[in-house]
């Protein structure tokens, strides 16, 4: 892994993580939301934590 940790990734998601000079959002793969649709809403709150980093309005906002 790039943050090279043995920690789930339950433990890593919904916050940012350093390397080197970039922030990291961990979060589910596109992959993993087709085969588990119930990945879709953390997928989405960890998206607006980093929209919110970026100063991106969501959607309807």
């Amino acid at each position: 892994s790039i943050l090279k940790t043995k920690q789930s990734l339950g433990s890593l998601r919904g916050k940012f993580h350093q390397y080197g000079r970039a922030k990291l959002m961990v979060t589910y793969h596109p992959a993993a939301l087709l085969r588990n649709p119930n990945f879709k809403k953390p997928l989405w709150e960890d998206m607006q934590v980093v929209m919110k980093e970026l100063g991106i309005s969501k959607p309807g906002d």
